[in-house]
């Protein structure tokens, strides 16, 4: 059992708030609205809960986002959460790829912060049981994700020149296979260290400190922890949200 008062400091979150939204049809998907809600405010409602605050001892969220959206940002978290503090709210700007919007949030991180928790604004479900399961996986393990079970077939493949379609390689075993999701969290230090050392593209940030030759402990996400990355989503998410949390 982890002696929670004396295993972790202060903790960090960073909403990554700043995607190109480029398959939504010209919706901004932070904005697009579920059930007159709009997608960022979801995620508020778990990062900024009181206990969830409390739990993690979070000192300050970051909000990646560009800069003519950060004061539409801040008006709404004002109204929709004015009994909440947040400890300290600041803001960075995107960039061209998802790592670059992580590096551009961690440079405004206090070094004081043990921990970070990252998470894409455009997953409204999440549960502040699911976030603290990750939180407490990284306290133990150093890096934690979560992620769910693959239901379908996984195969590999291989394209040849001399085929017009690619050819199976092999079958995966999907009992050793996760769908990750987010949100994510890591020491502080090691991610700092990944984004330093880490060359080339990657999709997350546990494919960074992966690749730094870091553990990464994973733990039951969710499968209604959906990323919007189609307006359908948005009705999906809509019907989700009448069991949601039910059985967290």
């Amino acid at each position: 059992m982890i002696d929670l008062e004396s295993s972790y400091g202060q903790s960090a979150a960073i909403l990554l708030a700043g995607g190109q939204s480029s398959r939504m049809t010209g919706i901004n998907k932070i904005w697009a609205e579920i059930n007159g809600v709009p997608v960022i405010n979801y995620a508020f409602d778990w990062m900024l809960d009181k206990d969830f605050i409390r739990e993690i001892n979070l000192s300050e969220v970051v909000i990646v986002a560009e800069i003519e959206q950060q004061a539409r940002i801040r008006q709404t978290l004002d109204m929709r959460l004015p009994s909440r503090g947040v400890p300290c709210l600041k803001f960075a700007l995107p960039g061209a790829r998802r790592q670059d919007s992580v590096k551009s949030g961690l440079e405004v991180v206090s070094e004081e912060v043990e921990r970070v928790i990252i998470h894409d604004a455009a997953r409204p479900l999440v549960t502040v049981e699911m976030a603290l399961r990750v939180f407490f996986a990284a306290v133990e393990y150093g890096s934690a994700v979560p992620g769910i079970a693959v239901r379908d077939t996984v195969k590999s493949i291989r394209r040849l020149e001399s085929t017009r379609v690619p050819l199976v390689e092999a079958t995966l075993d999907r009992a050793q296979l996760r769908l990750i999701q987010t949100p994510q969290c890591f020491s502080y230090l090691t991610l700092i260290k990944a984004h330093k050392l880490c060359e080339g593209n990657f999709t997350d940030d546990s494919a960074m400190v992966e690749s730094i030759g870091d553990k990464v402990a994973v733990v039951e996400g969710a499968i209604d922890n959906i990323k919007i990355t189609y307006p359908a989503d948005l009705e999906l998410v809509s019907e989700m949200l009448k069991t949601f949390g039910k059985d967290a």
